[in-house]
């Protein structure tokens, strides 16, 4: 499960905010405090406090029968396998409405994902990022670590609309919007549809997620196509754009349910 953490939770672990939160939600997840025995659910504050790690503790003696307990979840080792199995199964399959979410499948379906480096990139994805038109005018740059240690953000030579490493998630939420006849937002930018349309909870509506920028997100922003999960114990399943590097169904866990907005086009 490479994808759901950047590092390890524990002790030694890296304990970034958004890995420790994840952790503490799968911990609260039913079937993981039925096998431990944890009889109350954490905090999810993204701090390794000691209820969390007394949890991840317990859950290997009981639950992983770990002859050494080494209080750490480590991103891909077995206890991250075994937290992930109490989540619900992702639906598989297409979906026939809304439009835009058979739209988002049909993309799914034909394994749309981006290439290496700047040179080579996806057609596809490209198509995506002409939503945004201020993409095709707007330098395309890289953060450099100079010799001092200090960084500092250096031109590629392309614009951001040219190449598929520019984040692309509210640009398919876009581009499945117009496919479907609606009237998207005209930016990049996930945050902007959290005010879009109206509020809803019907699957296939339009979820924001934020969470403090790490591995996947350097904003901290998302936006993709709600699925299944449950926002108020903080996890949502997304059918989106730009989840590592394609389009997919993704778990996003560790969301305080005050920073999840799904809407749904007016």
């Amino acid at each position: 499960m490479s994808n759901v953490l950047s590092g390890g939770v524990g002790k030694g672990g890296l304990n970034r905010g958004p890995d420790v939160r994840a952790v503490q939600c799968l911990l609260n997840l039913t079937a993981n405090r039925v096998q431990s025995g944890m009889t109350t659910k954490l905090v999810m504050n993204g701090l390794l406090d000691k209820p969390t790690q007394d949890a991840i503790d317990l859950y290997q003696q009981k639950v992983m029968k770990a002859r050494t307990v080494d209080g750490r979840v480590d991103r891909t080792g077995g206890m991250i396998r075994r937290l992930v199995q109490a989540l619900p199964p992702k639906p598989g399959g297409s979906y026939s409405a809304p439009p835009w979410l058979k739209i988002a499948c049909d993309e799914e379906a034909t394994g749309v994902t981006e290439k290496s480096g700047r040179p080579s990139n996806n057609p596809r994805i490209l198509e995506y990022l002409t939503t945004a038109k201020h993409l095709a005018t707007t330098k395309d740059q890289i953060t450099i670590k100079k010799a001092d240690g200090t960084k500092e953000l250096k031109d590629t030579g392309y614009m951001m609309g040219e190449v598929d490493e520019t984040a692309w998630c509210a640009c398919f939420v876009n581009w499945c919007l117009a496919q479907a006849g609606k009237h998207p937002r005209k930016g990049a930018r996930a945050e902007s549809y959290k005010d879009y349309g109206t509020e809803s909870v019907v699957d296939g509506n339009i979820c924001v997620i934020y969470r403090e920028p790490f591995s996947d997100s350097s904003s901290g922003w998302h936006v993709g196509f709600y699925i299944g999960g449950a926002p108020l114990e903080g996890y949502v399943l997304l059918l989106g754009g730009n989840q590592d590097n394609s389009v997919c169904r993704k778990w996003f866990l560790g969301i305080d349910p005050k920073r999840i907005w799904r809407r749904w086009p007016a």
